[in-house]
Protein backbone atom coordinates (compact mmCIF):
# COMPACT_ATOMS: atom_id res chain seq x y z
CA UNK A 1 0.00 0.00 0.00
CA UNK A 2 2.91 2.35 0.75
CA UNK A 3 4.09 1.89 -2.84
CA UNK A 4 0.65 3.01 -4.05
CA UNK A 5 0.95 6.25 -2.07
CA UNK A 6 4.45 6.85 -3.42
CA UNK A 7 3.05 6.37 -6.92
CA UNK A 8 0.20 8.81 -6.13
CA UNK A 9 2.65 11.45 -4.88
CA UNK A 10 4.82 10.95 -7.98
CA UNK A 11 1.79 11.42 -10.24
CA UNK A 12 0.85 14.54 -8.30
CA UNK A 13 4.31 16.01 -8.81
CA UNK A 14 4.38 15.07 -12.49
CA UNK A 15 1.08 16.91 -13.11
CA UNK A 16 1.45 20.12 -11.06
CA UNK A 17 -1.26 22.10 -12.87
CA UNK A 18 -3.91 19.41 -12.48
CA UNK A 19 -2.87 18.74 -8.88
CA UNK A 20 -3.03 22.42 -7.96
CA UNK A 21 -6.49 22.87 -9.46
CA UNK A 22 -7.82 19.76 -7.68
CA UNK A 23 -6.36 20.76 -4.32
CA UNK A 24 -7.60 24.35 -4.60
CA UNK A 25 -11.09 23.07 -5.52
CA UNK A 26 -11.14 20.93 -2.40
CA UNK A 27 -9.73 23.68 -0.19
CA UNK A 28 -12.28 26.25 -1.39
CA UNK A 29 -15.19 23.86 -0.90
CA UNK A 30 -14.10 22.82 2.58
CA UNK A 31 -12.80 26.19 3.80
CA UNK A 32 -15.64 28.36 2.58
CA UNK A 33 -18.34 26.08 3.97
CA UNK A 34 -16.58 25.71 7.29
CA UNK A 35 -16.31 29.49 7.62
CA UNK A 36 -19.95 30.08 6.69
CA UNK A 37 -21.31 27.41 9.00
CA UNK A 38 -19.05 28.59 11.83
CA UNK A 39 -20.78 31.97 11.61
CA UNK A 40 -24.16 30.22 11.52
CA UNK A 41 -23.22 28.19 14.59
CA UNK A 42 -22.34 31.35 16.46
CA UNK A 43 -25.69 32.98 15.74
CA UNK A 44 -28.25 30.18 15.45
CA UNK A 45 -26.86 27.15 17.23
CA UNK A 46 -24.54 28.20 20.02
CA UNK A 47 -26.35 27.79 23.37
CA UNK A 48 -26.69 30.61 25.85
CA UNK A 49 -24.06 30.43 28.62
CA UNK A 50 -26.55 29.91 31.43
CA UNK A 51 -27.53 26.88 33.49
CA UNK A 52 -30.75 25.29 32.20
CA UNK A 53 -30.97 27.97 29.51
CA UNK A 54 -33.95 26.13 28.00
CA UNK A 55 -36.00 27.28 31.01
CA UNK A 56 -35.45 30.95 30.16
CA UNK A 57 -38.14 32.84 28.21
CA UNK A 58 -38.55 36.37 26.97
CA UNK A 59 -41.60 38.00 28.55
CA UNK A 60 -43.82 40.21 26.38
CA UNK A 61 -47.30 41.47 27.08
CA UNK A 62 -49.72 41.67 24.15
CA UNK A 63 -52.44 44.08 23.20
CA UNK A 64 -54.83 41.31 22.11
CA UNK A 65 -56.30 38.33 23.93
CA UNK A 66 -54.55 35.72 21.74
CA UNK A 67 -50.95 36.46 22.65
CA UNK A 68 -49.95 36.97 19.01
CA UNK A 69 -46.38 37.95 18.26
CA UNK A 70 -47.52 40.84 16.08
CA UNK A 71 -49.20 42.55 19.04
CA UNK A 72 -46.32 42.28 21.51
CA UNK A 73 -45.24 45.13 23.76
CA UNK A 74 -42.36 45.56 26.16
CA UNK A 75 -43.44 45.30 29.79
CA UNK A 76 -44.73 48.24 31.76
CA UNK A 77 -43.71 48.71 35.38
CA UNK A 78 -47.22 47.73 36.43
CA UNK A 79 -47.22 44.56 34.36
CA UNK A 80 -43.84 43.43 35.69
CA UNK A 81 -44.97 43.87 39.30
CA UNK A 82 -48.29 42.13 38.66
CA UNK A 83 -46.68 39.15 36.95
CA UNK A 84 -44.15 38.71 39.74
CA UNK A 85 -47.05 38.63 42.22
CA UNK A 86 -49.59 36.53 40.31
CA UNK A 87 -47.22 34.32 38.28
CA UNK A 88 -45.47 32.44 41.07
CA UNK A 89 -46.95 29.14 39.92
CA UNK A 90 -45.56 29.74 36.40
CA UNK A 91 -42.24 31.51 36.91
CA UNK A 92 -39.48 30.85 39.37
CA UNK A 93 -38.96 34.57 38.99
CA UNK A 94 -39.24 37.31 36.37
CA UNK A 95 -36.68 40.10 35.96
CA UNK A 96 -36.70 43.44 34.17
CA UNK A 97 -34.13 45.77 32.62
CA UNK A 98 -33.81 48.85 30.44
CA UNK A 99 -30.98 50.35 28.45
CA UNK A 100 -29.13 53.56 29.21
CA UNK A 101 -26.07 55.58 28.26
CA UNK A 102 -24.05 56.94 31.15
CA UNK A 103 -21.09 59.27 31.43
CA UNK A 104 -18.17 57.84 33.34
CA UNK A 105 -15.86 60.37 34.96
CA UNK A 106 -12.18 60.55 34.12
CA UNK A 107 -10.25 57.47 35.26
CA UNK A 108 -6.46 57.51 35.41
CA UNK A 109 -5.35 58.47 31.89
CA UNK A 110 -8.81 57.96 30.38
CA UNK A 111 -10.97 61.07 29.87
CA UNK A 112 -14.66 61.11 30.68
CA UNK A 113 -16.67 59.11 28.15
CA UNK A 114 -20.14 57.83 27.35
CA UNK A 115 -20.55 54.11 28.08
CA UNK A 116 -23.47 51.79 27.20
CA UNK A 117 -25.19 50.65 30.38
CA UNK A 118 -28.24 48.78 31.61
CA UNK A 119 -30.44 49.29 34.61
CA UNK A 120 -31.45 45.89 35.95
CA UNK A 121 -33.69 44.60 38.70
CA UNK A 122 -31.92 43.06 41.68
CA UNK A 123 -33.00 39.58 40.57
CA UNK A 124 -31.90 39.96 36.93
CA UNK A 125 -28.60 38.06 37.12
CA UNK A 126 -30.03 35.41 39.44
CA UNK A 127 -32.87 34.75 36.96
CA UNK A 128 -30.29 34.23 34.22
CA UNK A 129 -28.22 32.09 36.56
CA UNK A 130 -24.98 34.01 35.98
CA UNK A 131 -23.46 35.63 39.07
CA UNK A 132 -20.62 38.16 38.80
CA UNK A 133 -17.15 36.68 38.38
CA UNK A 134 -15.94 38.97 41.17
CA UNK A 135 -17.99 40.47 43.96
CA UNK A 136 -21.74 40.10 44.20
CA UNK A 137 -25.12 40.93 42.69
CA UNK A 138 -27.28 43.90 43.70
CA UNK A 139 -29.30 43.54 46.87
CA UNK A 140 -33.01 44.29 47.20
CA UNK A 141 -32.12 47.32 49.33
CA UNK A 142 -29.93 48.71 46.54
CA UNK A 143 -32.72 48.21 43.98
CA UNK A 144 -34.97 50.84 45.53
CA UNK A 145 -35.55 54.48 44.76
CA UNK A 146 -32.83 56.53 46.45
CA UNK A 147 -31.05 53.33 47.43
CA UNK A 148 -27.26 52.99 47.86
CA UNK A 149 -25.25 54.12 44.83
CA UNK A 150 -23.63 50.96 43.47
CA UNK A 151 -22.55 49.54 40.10
CA UNK A 152 -21.37 46.35 38.43
CA UNK A 153 -18.84 46.60 35.59
CA UNK A 154 -18.00 44.34 32.66
CA UNK A 155 -14.78 42.39 32.44
CA UNK A 156 -13.47 44.50 29.56
CA UNK A 157 -14.32 47.75 31.38
CA UNK A 158 -12.48 46.48 34.45
CA UNK A 159 -9.41 45.65 32.37
CA UNK A 160 -9.38 48.70 30.09
CA UNK A 161 -10.43 51.44 32.50
CA UNK A 162 -9.61 50.11 35.95
CA UNK A 163 -6.32 48.38 35.16
CA UNK A 164 -7.65 44.93 36.17
CA UNK A 165 -7.09 45.91 39.80
CA UNK A 166 -7.51 43.04 42.24
CA UNK A 167 -8.99 45.43 44.81
CA UNK A 168 -11.65 46.82 42.45
CA UNK A 169 -14.53 45.60 44.64
CA UNK A 170 -15.41 48.43 46.98
CA UNK A 171 -13.67 51.09 44.92
CA UNK A 172 -15.49 54.18 43.65
CA UNK A 173 -16.40 55.26 40.12
CA UNK A 174 -18.17 58.46 39.11
CA UNK A 175 -21.20 57.81 36.87
CA UNK A 176 -23.34 60.73 35.73
CA UNK A 177 -21.78 62.84 38.44
CA UNK A 178 -22.59 60.35 41.22
CA UNK A 179 -19.87 58.41 43.03
CA UNK A 180 -20.87 54.76 42.98
CA UNK A 181 -19.32 51.77 44.71
CA UNK A 182 -18.32 48.87 42.46
CA UNK A 183 -19.80 45.69 43.93
CA UNK A 184 -19.15 43.23 41.07
CA UNK A 185 -17.31 42.41 37.86
CA UNK A 186 -19.08 40.26 35.26
CA UNK A 187 -17.50 37.27 33.46
CA UNK A 188 -15.63 37.88 30.19
CA UNK A 189 -17.71 38.50 27.02
CA UNK A 190 -20.95 39.09 28.96
CA UNK A 191 -22.60 42.40 28.00
CA UNK A 192 -26.31 41.59 28.28
CA UNK A 193 -28.62 43.39 27.88
CA UNK A 194 -28.13 46.36 25.51
CA UNK A 195 -24.37 45.77 25.00
CA UNK A 196 -23.90 47.02 28.55
CA UNK A 197 -20.49 47.60 30.05
CA UNK A 198 -21.92 48.94 33.30
CA UNK A 199 -24.99 47.74 35.22
CA UNK A 200 -26.94 49.91 37.65
CA UNK A 201 -29.93 49.05 39.85
CA UNK A 202 -33.29 49.52 38.12
CA UNK A 203 -34.60 51.22 41.27
CA UNK A 204 -38.18 51.84 40.09
CA UNK A 205 -40.17 54.37 42.11
CA UNK A 206 -42.93 52.93 44.26
CA UNK A 207 -45.51 54.96 42.36
CA UNK A 208 -45.29 56.53 38.94
CA UNK A 209 -47.85 58.26 36.70
CA UNK A 210 -46.62 56.27 33.69
CA UNK A 211 -46.08 52.90 35.33
CA UNK A 212 -49.08 51.36 33.53
CA UNK A 213 -48.76 53.03 30.14
CA UNK A 214 -45.03 53.29 29.44
CA UNK A 215 -43.92 49.98 27.90
CA UNK A 216 -40.14 50.06 28.05
CA UNK A 217 -38.95 47.17 30.23
CA UNK A 218 -37.14 44.14 28.81
CA UNK A 219 -38.55 41.13 30.63
CA UNK A 220 -36.89 37.75 31.11
CA UNK A 221 -38.32 34.90 33.18
CA UNK A 222 -37.23 31.47 34.32
CA UNK A 223 -40.00 28.89 34.12
CA UNK A 224 -40.68 26.50 36.93
CA UNK A 225 -39.55 22.92 36.37
CA UNK A 226 -42.04 20.79 34.51
CA UNK A 227 -43.70 23.70 32.69
CA UNK A 228 -43.09 24.13 28.96
CA UNK A 229 -43.27 27.48 27.18
CA UNK A 230 -46.61 26.48 25.62
CA UNK A 231 -48.07 25.48 28.98
CA UNK A 232 -46.69 28.68 30.51
CA UNK A 233 -48.42 30.85 27.89
CA UNK A 234 -51.75 29.13 28.54
CA UNK A 235 -51.30 29.52 32.29
CA UNK A 236 -50.26 33.16 31.81
CA UNK A 237 -53.47 33.91 29.92
CA UNK A 238 -55.38 32.63 32.91
CA UNK A 239 -53.11 34.76 35.11
CA UNK A 240 -54.02 37.86 33.08
CA UNK A 241 -57.71 37.10 33.54
CA UNK A 242 -57.16 36.72 37.28
CA UNK A 243 -55.31 40.05 37.40
CA UNK A 244 -58.12 41.79 35.48
CA UNK A 245 -60.62 40.45 38.03
CA UNK A 246 -58.54 41.27 41.10
CA UNK A 247 -57.17 44.64 39.92
CA UNK A 248 -59.45 46.03 37.18
CA UNK A 249 -57.50 48.42 34.97
CA UNK A 250 -57.81 49.10 31.23
CA UNK A 251 -54.01 49.13 31.03
CA UNK A 252 -53.66 45.56 32.27
CA UNK A 253 -51.94 43.15 29.88
CA UNK A 254 -54.46 41.21 27.80
CA UNK A 255 -52.23 38.18 27.25
CA UNK A 256 -48.62 36.97 27.25
CA UNK A 257 -46.11 36.00 24.58
CA UNK A 258 -43.28 33.83 25.94
CA UNK A 259 -40.78 32.72 23.29
CA UNK A 260 -37.63 30.90 24.47
CA UNK A 261 -35.02 33.53 25.32
CA UNK A 262 -32.55 32.38 22.69
CA UNK A 263 -35.28 32.15 20.05
CA UNK A 264 -36.27 35.75 20.75
CA UNK A 265 -32.77 36.87 19.77
CA UNK A 266 -32.53 34.98 16.47
CA UNK A 267 -36.10 34.63 15.18
CA UNK A 268 -35.72 37.59 12.82
CA UNK A 269 -32.29 36.43 11.67
CA UNK A 270 -33.27 32.85 10.86
CA UNK A 271 -34.82 33.42 7.38
CA UNK A 272 -31.79 35.42 6.24
CA UNK A 273 -29.30 32.94 7.64
CA UNK A 274 -31.17 29.99 6.12
CA UNK A 275 -30.68 31.58 2.70
CA UNK A 276 -26.95 31.69 3.41
CA UNK A 277 -27.04 28.06 4.56
CA UNK A 278 -28.72 26.94 1.35
CA UNK A 279 -26.18 28.90 -0.69
CA UNK A 280 -23.34 27.28 1.27
CA UNK A 281 -24.73 23.79 0.69
CA UNK A 282 -25.02 24.53 -3.03
CA UNK A 283 -21.43 25.78 -3.04
CA UNK A 284 -20.32 22.55 -1.36
CA UNK A 285 -22.14 20.46 -3.95
CA UNK A 286 -20.66 22.51 -6.79
CA UNK A 287 -17.18 22.06 -5.35
CA UNK A 288 -17.76 18.30 -5.03
CA UNK A 289 -19.03 18.07 -8.62
CA UNK A 290 -16.07 20.09 -9.89
CA UNK A 291 -13.64 17.86 -8.04
CA UNK A 292 -15.34 14.77 -9.39
CA UNK A 293 -15.23 16.28 -12.88
CA UNK A 294 -11.50 16.90 -12.54
CA UNK A 295 -10.90 13.30 -11.55
CA UNK A 296 -13.07 12.07 -14.39
CA UNK A 297 -11.17 14.26 -16.84
CA UNK A 298 -7.94 12.79 -15.53
CA UNK A 299 -9.34 9.30 -16.06
CA UNK A 300 -10.18 10.08 -19.68
CA UNK A 301 -6.76 11.60 -20.25
CA UNK A 302 -5.01 8.50 -18.95
CA UNK A 303 -7.38 5.96 -20.50
CA UNK A 304 -4.69 4.68 -22.85
CA UNK A 305 -2.26 4.17 -20.00
CA UNK A 306 -4.78 2.23 -17.96
CA UNK A 307 -5.73 0.06 -20.91
CA UNK A 308 -2.12 -0.80 -21.76
CA UNK A 309 -1.25 -1.56 -18.14
CA UNK A 310 -4.28 -3.81 -17.90
CA UNK A 311 -3.35 -5.55 -21.15
CA UNK A 312 0.21 -6.05 -19.90
CA UNK A 313 -0.99 -7.77 -16.76
CA UNK A 314 -1.74 -5.08 -14.19
CA UNK A 315 -4.52 -6.32 -11.94
CA UNK A 316 -7.75 -4.49 -11.32
CA UNK A 317 -6.97 -4.41 -7.59
CA UNK A 318 -3.68 -2.64 -8.20
CA UNK A 319 -5.36 0.03 -10.35
CA UNK A 320 -8.05 0.51 -7.72
CA UNK A 321 -5.51 0.89 -4.90
CA UNK A 322 -3.48 3.42 -6.85
CA UNK A 323 -6.50 5.58 -7.67
CA UNK A 324 -7.76 5.42 -4.10
CA UNK A 325 -4.31 6.39 -2.87
CA UNK A 326 -4.28 9.35 -5.26
CA UNK A 327 -7.73 10.44 -4.11
CA UNK A 328 -6.63 10.18 -0.47
CA UNK A 329 -3.52 12.29 -1.12
CA UNK A 330 -5.63 14.95 -2.84
CA UNK A 331 -8.15 14.86 -0.01
CA UNK A 332 -5.49 15.22 2.70
CA UNK A 333 -3.84 18.16 0.97
CA UNK A 334 -7.19 19.75 0.15
CA UNK A 335 -8.36 19.32 3.77
CA UNK A 336 -5.20 20.95 5.10
CA UNK A 337 -5.68 23.80 2.65
CA UNK A 338 -9.36 24.08 3.62
CA UNK A 339 -8.45 24.23 7.32
CA UNK A 340 -5.93 27.02 6.74
CA UNK A 341 -8.44 28.87 4.56
CA UNK A 342 -11.20 28.51 7.17
CA UNK A 343 -8.92 29.76 9.95
CA UNK A 344 -8.12 32.80 7.84
CA UNK A 345 -11.52 33.74 6.42
CA UNK A 346 -13.79 32.91 9.37
CA UNK A 347 -12.78 35.97 11.46
CA UNK A 348 -12.78 38.10 8.29
CA UNK A 349 -16.25 36.86 7.35
CA UNK A 350 -17.61 37.76 10.79
CA UNK A 351 -15.88 41.14 10.68
CA UNK A 352 -17.54 42.16 7.40
CA UNK A 353 -20.93 40.66 8.30
CA UNK A 354 -23.61 42.49 10.32
CA UNK A 355 -22.65 40.27 13.28
CA UNK A 356 -19.25 41.95 13.40
CA UNK A 357 -20.61 45.23 14.73
CA UNK A 358 -22.22 46.15 18.03
CA UNK A 359 -24.59 48.41 16.12
CA UNK A 360 -25.88 45.85 13.61
CA UNK A 361 -25.10 42.54 15.32
CA UNK A 362 -27.73 40.40 17.00
CA UNK A 363 -28.15 40.13 20.75
CA UNK A 364 -25.98 36.99 20.64
CA UNK A 365 -22.99 39.37 20.64
CA UNK A 366 -23.90 40.19 24.23
CA UNK A 367 -22.83 36.74 25.37
CA UNK A 368 -19.97 34.63 24.03
CA UNK A 369 -19.54 36.00 20.50
CA UNK A 370 -15.91 34.93 19.98
CA UNK A 371 -15.32 33.49 16.51
CA UNK A 372 -14.66 29.78 16.70
CA UNK A 373 -14.02 27.22 13.99
CA UNK A 374 -16.89 24.76 13.84
CA UNK A 375 -15.05 21.44 13.83
CA UNK A 376 -18.07 19.18 13.17
CA UNK A 377 -18.88 21.23 10.05
CA UNK A 378 -15.24 21.10 8.97
CA UNK A 379 -15.25 17.31 9.38
CA UNK A 380 -18.50 16.99 7.43
CA UNK A 381 -17.25 19.10 4.50
CA UNK A 382 -13.94 17.24 4.39
CA UNK A 383 -15.78 13.90 4.55
CA UNK A 384 -18.02 14.81 1.61
CA UNK A 385 -15.01 15.69 -0.50
CA UNK A 386 -13.18 12.53 0.56
CA UNK A 387 -16.13 10.33 -0.35
CA UNK A 388 -16.38 12.01 -3.74
CA UNK A 389 -12.69 11.45 -4.35
CA UNK A 390 -12.78 7.83 -3.25
CA UNK A 391 -15.93 7.14 -5.24
CA UNK A 392 -14.41 8.37 -8.46
CA UNK A 393 -11.14 6.65 -7.66
CA UNK A 394 -12.78 3.37 -8.73
CA UNK A 395 -13.68 4.68 -12.17
CA UNK A 396 -10.30 4.08 -13.88
CA UNK A 397 -10.22 0.45 -12.76
CA UNK A 398 -13.75 -0.16 -14.01
CA UNK A 399 -12.80 1.19 -17.42
CA UNK A 400 -9.53 -0.70 -17.52
CA UNK A 401 -11.33 -3.95 -16.84
CA UNK A 402 -13.46 -3.53 -20.01
CA UNK A 403 -10.74 -2.88 -22.57
CA UNK A 404 -8.83 -5.34 -24.73
CA UNK A 405 -5.36 -5.23 -26.23
CA UNK A 406 -6.51 -3.80 -29.58
CA UNK A 407 -8.40 -1.08 -27.70
CA UNK A 408 -5.27 -0.38 -25.65
CA UNK A 409 -3.21 0.12 -28.81
CA UNK A 410 -5.87 2.41 -30.33
CA UNK A 411 -6.32 4.46 -27.15
CA UNK A 412 -2.56 4.81 -26.71
CA UNK A 413 -2.30 6.19 -30.25
CA UNK A 414 -2.54 9.97 -30.57
CA UNK A 415 -4.94 9.59 -33.45
CA UNK A 416 -7.34 7.26 -31.69
CA UNK A 417 -10.87 8.24 -30.78
CA UNK A 418 -12.38 7.55 -27.38
CA UNK A 419 -14.62 4.52 -27.15
CA UNK A 420 -18.39 4.88 -26.89
CA UNK A 421 -18.62 4.33 -23.12
CA UNK A 422 -15.96 6.96 -22.43
CA UNK A 423 -17.71 9.49 -24.68
CA UNK A 424 -20.96 8.76 -22.91
CA UNK A 425 -19.36 9.31 -19.47
CA UNK A 426 -17.55 12.50 -20.34
CA UNK A 427 -18.76 13.92 -23.65
CA UNK A 428 -17.22 17.32 -23.02
CA UNK A 429 -13.78 15.74 -23.13
CA UNK A 430 -14.30 13.92 -26.44
CA UNK A 431 -11.48 14.50 -28.86
CA UNK A 432 -13.62 15.98 -31.55
CA UNK A 433 -10.67 16.82 -33.79
CA UNK A 434 -9.17 13.29 -33.82
CA UNK A 435 -9.63 11.03 -36.83
CA UNK A 436 -10.47 7.36 -36.53
CA UNK A 437 -8.04 4.95 -38.08
CA UNK A 438 -9.82 2.18 -40.07
CA UNK A 439 -9.52 -1.29 -38.59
Amino acid sequence: MWADFKYAVRMLINSPAFSLVAIVTLALGIGANTAIFSVVEGTLLRPLPFPQANRLVRAYETSDDLGARGSTLALSEQTWRQWREFGRDIFQDIAAATGANVTVGALAENPAENVPAARISANFLSVLGLPPARGRNFSAEEDRENGPAVAIVSDDFWRQHLGARADVIGSKIVIDGVARTIVGVMPPAFRHPYRARIWLPLALPATSPVQATNHYLYGVARLRDGISATQAEAAARRMCAAIAEAQPNPNNAHAVYLPPLRESFVMDLRPKIMVIVVAAVCALLIAAINFAGLLLARVVERQGEFALRSALGAGTGQLVRQQIAQAIVFSILGTIGGLLLALWITPALVAVSPEGSDITGSAMREFDYAVRLDWPVFGFAAGVMLLVGLGFGFLPALHAARVDLRGAINIASRTATLNRSTRRLCPSWSLSNSRSRPH
